[in-house]
C-alpha cells in the first residue's frame, strides 16, 4: 500500500511498516494494566499477537491521519517482510518512481523501547554524520543508536539512495506465544516519530547535500577454512 498524507510538496519522509505477522493460530487478545500504570496487550492462549508489526502499522496510520503534521509524508505498508523483506523489494523494484521525492525513511519495526537502528545486518542505513545527529536527538527521549538485524528499510535506502532508520515499536518477545505490546512504549514510538519529522525537515533544508546517501555494506566477506563467511559486528558466520 502506497499513500501520501495531506501535505503537498517534495522532500517527503517515508513512514514504513509491514502488514504480515508470524503466527500459527488466532490469538485471544487481552489487555492488562500493570502495577506501574502501563497497559500490556497479550494473548491468553499462548499465541502470537502480531505486534511485529501491527505496532508499526498503527504508528504509520496515526501519522498519516494527523492533520497537525506540517511535513509531507509518504507511507509504505508492505507485505511479506517476514519471509525476507519481499514486499519492500517488490515496491522498490517495480514502483520506486513513486518515492523519488523522498529524502528519509523511518521504518517502525524494532522490539523494545530504546533503539534507533542505524545499521542493519546487511547495510549501514545512514551516514556517520546522520547517525550522530539522530543519537543527539534521541538523548532526551532516553534512546540510543545501535545495530539491528534485517528490516524493510534496507531495501528502501539501497534503492532510493537515502538515509533511513528502524525505530522501536514497543513490542516484546516477537514470534512467540509470550509476545506482548506495551501501550506506553508504543505511544513513545509515535511521539518520537512525530518529533523527528520537523527535525529531519529542518536538517535537510539546511544541509541539502546530506539527502543523498549511498548505503555501505555492513559486513566484509572473508574466506575461512574453505567456506565463504560474512563478518559483522565482530561475529563470523560460515556458509557452504
Amino acid at each position: 500500500i502506497y499513500c501520501r498524507n495531506h501535505v503537498v510538496g517534495e522532500n517527503r519522509i517515508i513512514i514504513n511498516a509491514h502488514m504480515d505477522t508470524v503466527g500459527s493460530a488466532p490469538a485471544k487478545i487481552i489487555a492488562e494494566k500493570t502495577k506501574d500504570g502501563d497497559v500490556e496487550v497479550r494473548s491468553s492462549n499462548n499465541q502470537v499477537i502480531g505486534g511485529d508489526d501491527k505496532n508499526g502499522v498503527f504508528v504509520a496510520l496515526k501519522l498519516l491521519m494527523d492533520k497537525r503534521i506540517k511535513q509531507p509524508l509518504t507511507v509504505l505498508l508492505c507485505v511479506a517482510e517476514e519471509s525476507g523483506c519481499n514486499g519492500s523489494d517488490f515496491a522498490m523494484t517495480n514502483h520506486s518512481d513513486y518515492f523519488n521525492d523522498c529524502v528519509f525513511c523511518i521504518t517502525i519495526d524494532r522490539n523494545g523501547n530504546t533503539d534507533i537502528i542505524t545499521q542493519n545486518f546487511d547495510i549501514q542505513l545512514c551516514s556517520d554524520e546522520m547517525a550522530k545527529t539522530l543519537g543527539e536527538w534521541g538523548k532526551d527521549f532516553g534512546l540510543r543508536t545501535t545495530e539491528g538485524s534485517i528490516s524493510d528499510v534496507s531495501n528502501i535506502v539501497r534503492a532510493l539512495k537515502i538515509n533511513g532508520i528502524n525505530l522501536f515499536a514497543g513490542y516484546y518477545n516477537a514470534h512467540s506465544g509470550k509476545e506482548y505490546t506495551s501501550i506506553r512504549d508504543l505511544s513513545a514510538s509515535l511521539r518520537f516519530a512525530r518529533y523527528l519529522l520537523p527535525m529531519l525537515r529542518g536538517h535537510f533544508k539546511n544541509n541539502p547535500e546530506a539527502i543523498k546517501y549511498t548505503p555501505k555494506s555492513a559486513y566484509t566477506y572473508v574466506n575461512s577454512r574453505g567456506f565463504g563467511a560474512y563478518r559483522n559486528y565482530g561475529t563470523q558466520w560460515d556458509y557452504d
